[in-house]
């Protein structure tokens, strides 16, 4: 693999990432809004487990803060794996969906 095959394999995941966390932000603002940089910060911490945030969640929540959590353990396997060989993401906030990594 080239190297900027690579680079957009690791900017890939960035951004799958970055929707994941959207998803996830979306569960913490009011209906009808939409998350902003700053909600992404607040949900940055239950990136590690999407469930902590929710405890009691049940069916349908459930079940949707489960897919975001296994797309945020991939992605983020994705990204480790690569970063350990030295490679990370070069897209800024701007360039990424809904501004956040």
């Amino acid at each position: 693999m080239t190297n900027s095959t690579i680079q957009t394999i690791v900017n890939s995941a960035a951004i799958k990432r970055a929707e994941s966390q959207y998803r996830l932000a979306r569960y913490f603002t009011p209906f009808n809004f939409e998350p902003e940089r700053i909600d992404f910060d607040r949900v940055a911490c239950f990136t590690g487990n999407a469930m902590e945030a929710f405890p009691d969640a049940t069916g349908n929540l459930q079940a949707a803060l489960e897919r975001v959590q296994e797309q945020l353990n991939e992605t983020q396997a994705v990204l480790e794996v690569f970063k350990e060989q030295g490679t990370e993401p070069t897209l800024s906030e701007d360039e990424l969906p809904n501004g956040k990594c």
